[in-house]
């Protein structure tokens, strides 16, 4: 990571959001509720 707002810092947190809504909401543009979110993203995270 570098200085703040640095592009770097940016651009692995925009890959991560990206993959994370990729894998885990796969077609869908939103979750049912937030306990299922909630466990959706922390099963993808272990």
């Amino acid at each position: 990571m570098g200085s703040i707002g640095a592009s770097a810092g940016n651009a692995l947190a925009e890959s991560f959001n990206a993959a994370l809504k990729r894998e885990v909401l796969q077609d869908s543009k939103t979750f049912k509720n937030q306990l299922l979110c909630r466990r959706d993203v922390f099963r993808w995270c272990t």
